[in-house]
């Protein structure tokens, strides 16, 4: 029959030691401020004779140097449904010849940390997938104290950080940001075994020439190719410390510099576009207000003309002044009658029927939105001209202008999506928005396609094909007449050839960009972290390929962490090609 002590040893995984006496403290704590039960148990234990006295570095047995310790030490284990348990033992401290005074070894004890690894192992397993406060809140400690966890868990499970560096062929080096207000840290990912090897904060040539002086000169030489961004910093080490590596830069980057050109010319012409319109509005309010003065002046000038006429005696030969007011009357009339009748009308039949037509579309119920508003203004001139025969005066003519530059503002706007969408994954809606967009600004299409004929040409296999149809692209791009894209073309000119060799090699820093998501997506989930270290230990943990051992739970053999791998990343090959095949038979 198994013993409670027995139980214990064997849930806990406590080996190699010896339980002396087991106590269930019931206790209460005190949280904002109410009092609840908070019970732990106690295992007071000592290691087996035979490993006592040990080195915790080399585990040689050595001679005792003091006992220092007037209490009994604690450390924290994993829960018992809920309640704490807590491993008391006074240590001793021995005289190691090698690496001096240190306290003996304890197989439960996890470096210098005051938790068990199987703890450790669980709050980091924990931590991957939960905030830090749901975290200290189940296992009940401190929030501060699950980053410290996850470094200890860390530095155990991978005691050499450097063995990361080595035997690597093909990186990927980025910077992400982890905080608010440009922090920023430096990652490098290994391409070929899919993990990150190094993390450090800041990013800049500094930054990554640590990384490269780390690595041997063997090792330095036997990098083949550095992938990323454009970033000069890149190009600065590579050249210096990567004699052999091609340097190639990344079509997601190259796709989001083109994006960014063909952003601006969007945003200069909508912005061409409104100020026109406002100036023409402005020009429209100045020459209404002169008419409706010149108006009201010829108004008064017939006014008084027609008095003064009037006052003159009806008798006798009429005098020259008489004449001259009959004269001057006349001609005040025809100007207010040429002011009051236009010889054309502003809105055509054909225009007034369409107008009718999209209005019964519309719904007659719910906010009216402004093409409703604009076709109302077209049907009510047009309306007017017929009952009032005044209505094509010089406001009814100005508001047809405002309403086709307004049309023609409205035509830019909200189309940011389908101008960045890949022509074979736009909808209905988005292709009628490019359509209209070819009519109503050429020069913003025209820039929508030199932005496809790129990312076809990065989809290209063959490498002699994909230069010279870069160059011409270039060509192409630097007489545009747009600005933007002149300034793309030379920053595409100064990287041709890191172009040119991610095509050749087929090289994407997706699996990066993927990692950098998946690091600010760990410590949103975390909700940040003050300790840089512990942040590191994280997404060491996360995105390479540790495990973590938790007790009782089935772990990939890593065999079969490499066999899951290849298949996942013939998978993710596949998607590509076929990505790739679709983009060129569009």
């Amino acid at each position: 029959m198994t013993c409670g002590i027995s139980i214990f040893s064997k849930i806990l995984k406590i080996n190699y030691m010896q339980i002396d006496q087991v106590k269930y403290v019931p206790d209460t704590a005190v949280m904002n401020g109410e009092e609840y039960r908070h019970d732990r148990i106690e295992l007071h234990d000592r290691p087996f004779k035979r490993i006592r006295q040990q080195c915790p570095v080399c585990r040689k047995r050595c001679g005792i140097y003091d006992h220092q310790a007037r209490h009994k030490s604690t450390w924290r284990a994993n829960s018992f449904n809920g309640v704490p348990v807590e491993i008391k033992y006074t240590p001793v401290r021995i005289n190691c010849p090698k690496h001096g005074v240190l306290n003996e070894y304890m197989p439960w004890v996890d470096g210098s940390s005051r938790f068990t690894a199987d703890f450790n192992n669980e709050a980091s397993f924990l931590a991957l997938n939960c905030p830090k406060t749901v975290v200290s809140e189940y296992l009940g400690i401190n929030w501060r104290t699950v980053g410290n966890c996850i470094k200890a868990a860390h530095d155990r499970l991978e005691p050499d950080p450097g063995q990361r560096l080595r035997g690597l062929k093909w990186i990927c080096v980025d910077k992400t940001s982890y905080r608010k207000g440009h922090k920023y840290i430096t990652v490098v990912y290994d391409l070929d075994r899919n993990r990150v090897v190094w993390c450090h904060p800041n990013h800049g040539y500094e930054v990554f020439r640590q990384f490269c002086e780390m690595l041997t000169e063997e090792e330095q030489k036997a990098i083949e190719v550095v992938a990323g961004d454009g970033a000069k910093w890149i190009d600065q080490c590579t050249a210096k410390y990567f004699v052999n590596a091609r340097r190639c830069v990344d079509f997601f980057h190259v796709v989001g510099w083109i994006n960014e050109a063909l952003d601006k010319v969007r945003n200069q012409t909508r912005s061409q576009a409104e100020h026109e319109l406002e100036r023409m509005k402005k020009e429209f309010a100045e020459a209404e207000a002169a008419e409706k003065e010149e108006i009201s002046r010829l108004k008064q000038e017939l006014e008084k003309a027609r008095q003064e006429l009037k006052e003159m005696p009806s008798r006798g030969r009429p005098g020259k002044r008489k004449t001259e007011l009959k004269e001057y009357i006349l001609i005040l009339e025809d100007k207010l009658a040429s002011f009051e009748t236009a010889s054309a009308p502003p809105i055509s039949e054909e225009e007034y029927q369409a107008a009718v037509k999209e209005l019964e579309t519309l719904p007659k119920r719910g906010r009216r939105s402004k093409r409703k508003a604009q076709l109302l203004v077209t049907v009510s001139l047009y309306e007017n001209t017929l009952n009032n025969g005044n209505a094509s005066s010089l406001a009814a003519v100005h508001q047809k202008i405002i309403n086709e530059l307004e049309e023609k503002a409205k035509a830019i706007k909200d189309t940011k999506y389908a101008l960045g969408m890949n022509p074979e994954n736009l909808r209905e809606s988005q292709q009628d928005k490019l359509k209209l967009l070819e009519e109503t600004h050429p020069d913003v299409y025209r820039a929508y396609q030199l932005k496809e004929q790129l990312r076809i040409i990065l989809h290209m296999k063959d490498l002699q094909t994909s230069a010279d149809s870069l160059d011409r692209w270039i060509e192409t791009a630097l007489n545009c007449g747009m600005n933007a894209f002149k300034a793309l073309a030379d920053k595409i000119i100064r990287h041709r050839q890191n172009i040119l060799n991610s095509v050749e090699l087929q090289v994407n820093s997706s699996r990066s960009e993927a990692t950098n998501t998946t690091i600010k997506s760990l410590i949103a989930t975390a909700r940040g972290f003050r300790n840089l270290e512990n942040m590191f230990a994280l997404i060491y943990l996360r995105c390479s390929d540790i495990n973590i051992p938790l007790n009782n739970r089935y772990h990939l053999s890593p065999e079969k962490q490499q066999e899951l791998r290849e298949i996942q990343n013939a998978r993710k090959h596949l998607r590509e090609e076929k990505k790739r095949a679709a983009a060129l038979a569009f």
